[in-house]
């Protein structure tokens, strides 16, 4: 979908609708890997991410020193091992206070953060509701992952079987 990559610069983007379907695999809807993203932020932003099927895809995705603050709404519907927002080995921030939702899931997440090695960090403001099979909102993999989930519009849940809210 989107593709962002330069060492120091800031991107705000105001309104944006990326669908992902037909049962593609290994896609990713926003990707940051250097720089600032404002995804939705501005008032009256509207930006959203929709994977529909497939295998294996992000609706949000950092490494590196990408830095997101997302406020869209990522929607997930029958999809595998798919996430909606991932940061993986990134020192950069990320904060979500959009809407994450899934159904029809098999082994998906909400929000993951993984690290192999880098400190991996996202703060969740927002809503978390995924569901399915083996699925999880909330998801820290590795010894410097962490994801802190506050606020007054923090919500996380996660139905079906073998589900759960959150995973470490």
């Amino acid at each position: 979908g989107l593709y962002f990559n330069k060492s120091g610069a800031t991107f705000n983007v105001v309104k944006s609708t990326i669908n992902i379907s037909n049962g593609i695999s290994n896609n990713t809807g926003v990707a940051i890997n250097q720089g600032t993203l404002n995804y939705g932020t501005a008032p009256g932003s509207t930006t959203a991410v929709n994977i529909i099927g497939g295998t294996g895809s992000a609706g949000i995705y950092s490494t590196n020193t990408g830095s997101i603050t997302t406020n869209a709404t990522v929607t997930l519907t029958g999809t595998n091992k798919s996430v909606g927002l991932y940061a993986k080995d990134t020192s950069g921030t990320i904060k979500n206070t959009g809407k994450i939702s899934g159904t029809g899931l098999t082994k998906s997440m909400g929000i993951a953060a993984e690290s192999t090695g880098t400190a991996t960090t996202i703060t969740n403001e927002g809503e978390v509701d995924v569901e399915g099979t083996g699925v999880v909102g909330l998801v820290a993999k590795g010894t410097g992952a962490t994801i802190n989930s506050n606020g007054a519009n923090s919500k996380i849940k996660a139905t079906g079987g073998s589900s759960a809210a959150a995973y470490t």
